[in-house]
């Protein structure tokens, strides 16, 4: 019984190297990663294919280091090239602000930007005159970054869409008025005049 099925070695879904999407030349249209001819206008596909992003699953080229719409890094380029990976740093500090899911991002902002603002306001009250502007004006960046990540955590996940985008706000409805006694009046006179 169950002879020949190997649990341990099941794959639990695909690669990172298999999630990438066919993008059409002619039509521009999203395929399956394995197709051959386009869905859409049925034109040959090339065998290049685009990489997906982790993050916002945005196709993007086979050489890019980040994702041009969420800026997720996506080679290991991305966390040596030292420009590179202080924008892959700054974005993952800003999603961590913006939207802290849990607990340890809110503990591991205290973490990381805590001591910088203690330090930071313990010297600024130790130096003498003009020379507190400079680190209370550096100290006010982790300060606004762990009032904004605590605020953000205190009230709750945003609502997002299956791939982890905020949802677009509906535009405000009116809302529905109580009937005034001037339009029941009105409603009661119009069945009248028929």
């Amino acid at each position: 019984m169950g002879e020949g099925i190997d649990h341990e070695n099941e794959e639990s879904g695909p690669e990172p190297e298999d999630m990438r999407a066919n993008i059409c030349g002619n039509c521009k249209a999203e395929n399956d990663w394995d197709a051959r001819l386009c869905k859409i206008c049925f034109a040959p596909l090339s065998a290049e294919r685009s990489k997906l992003c982790p993050n916002c699953m945005t196709p993007c080229d086979e050489s890019a280091h980040l994702c041009s719409k969420c800026l997720t890094p996506l080679s290991s380029h991305a966390t040596i090239d030292p420009v590179i990976g202080i924008t892959a740093r700054m974005d993952t500090i800003g999603k961590a602000a913006n939207a802290p899911r849990k607990p340890i991002v809110l503990i591991g902002m205290w973490l990381i930007f805590g001591p910088i603002t203690f330090f930071l306001l313990l010297f600024v009250s130790a130096a003498p005159g003009l020379s507190k502007l400079i680190p209370a004006a550096i100290a006010v960046v982790p300060m606004m970054l762990l009032f904004k990540t605590t605020s953000n955590f205190l009230q709750g996940p945003p609502a997002t869409d299956r791939r982890g985008f905020p949802l677009a706000e509906d535009p405000e409805e009116p809302e529905a008025q109580e009937p005034t006694e001037e339009s029941q009046a009105d409603e009661d006179s119009s069945p009248a005049e028929n």
